[in-house]
């Protein structure tokens, strides 16, 4: 644990009957950092986010929040941590305001500063049209912008998001992004868990990548592209004769890996990284006197790292 780690878990276990929960995990989420934790059904998210926030024990390993032990005080964790799980915990008779101004009393401020906490999260959320609309008359997508405010109303130091966007639409689901990046650029830390492959593209600044109760991959998009396979890079010559040169030279470059001439004009290389190691190939080509006129990168997405770790025995 450093003093930098809004969250640390060190080889953290949970059994269930079904053999399903959490085999040694170990991680560390950084002030103003958003971590994205993916893996198929089972894998072990939502346990993880339920020790991490106390709802559940742990049989073993330690884990602090803000520098509190989970384990040893978890009223003191439950006070610096927001947190939205897969099902709201609003209360259905309760309208968008009430819910709001009630959370807020729980957590110990004043009716004044309650109703104004409840006013900022409404128009921040774009519930204002919902303040007095009771819970059960909404929308899912309604229902699931309350929980997530009322995680909210005690302006905490780390928040924990299971599936948030979950029920949501488009455009709201990216306003939900765009509050969650404010909310990390202004130093929290954000723990989120998704089934959503671009969510984890837009947002992360790390990936956790779950199977089995444990953290099989860690690492930015980029190094988990990366790690899932090669780039192959389509490159456009000025014509014909400079394709088979550009061939010729490719091939005897340290980056590439297959080189192939086909069609008119036109060279694929395949590279084991990305951009950078394209931009450097295609340099070596114009600094030959090689006429360059286009080129595309198709590089491994985030589908195939998920298709790929998810198999047993990645």
């Amino acid at each position: 644990m450093t003093s930098q780690s809004a969250i640390t878990a060190q080889d953290i276990r949970k059994s269930f009957g079904s053999g399903r929960g959490l085999n040694g995990v170990s991680l560390a989420v950084g002030k103003g950092e958003i971590v994205c934790v993916l893996g198929p059904n089972g894998a072990g998210k939502t346990t993880l986010v339920r020790v991490l926030t106390t709802a559940l024990s742990l049989q073993s390993g330690a884990a602090w929040v803000q520098g509190i032990d989970v384990c040893e005080e978890p009223s003191r964790v439950r006070r610096v941590i927001g947190v939205s799980g897969q099902f709201s915990a609003i209360d259905d008779l309760l309208t968008a305001r009430e819910n709001l101004e009630v959370v807020s009393r729980f957590s110990g401020l004043s009716r004044h500063r309650a109703r104004a906490r409840a006013g900022d999260l409404l128009t921040t959320f774009d519930l204002v049209d919902y303040e007095d609309t009771r819970a059960k008359a909404m929308s899912g997508g309604v229902r699931r912008r309350l929980d997530i405010a009322c995680s909210l109303v005690s302006e905490p130091e780390v928040l924990f998001l299971d599936e948030p966007t979950t029920g949501l639409d488009p455009f709201s689901r990216l306003k939900m992004w765009d509050l969650v990046r404010d909310l990390a650029s202004q130093g929290m830390a954000v723990l989120l868990t998704t089934q959503y492959l671009e969510e984890a593209e837009y947002l992360a600044d790390r990936v956790l990548f779950m199977r089995n109760g444990v953290v099989v991959a860690d690492g930015t998009v980029v190094d988990l592209k990366a790690a899932a396979g090669s780039s192959t890079v389509t490159i456009q010559l000025g014509s014909d004769s400079e394709s088979d040169l550009a061939a010729e030279r490719l091939r005897r470059s340290r980056y590439a890996r297959r080189v192939s001439v086909p069609g008119s004009r036109t060279v694929t290389v395949e590279l084991p990284g990305g951009k950078i190691e394209a931009v450097a190939v295609i340099n070596d080509l114009l600094a030959q006197g090689l006429i360059v006129s286009d080129f595309s990168i198709d590089q491994p997405s985030l589908d195939d790292v998920f298709f790929q770790l998810s198999k047993a025995g990645v």
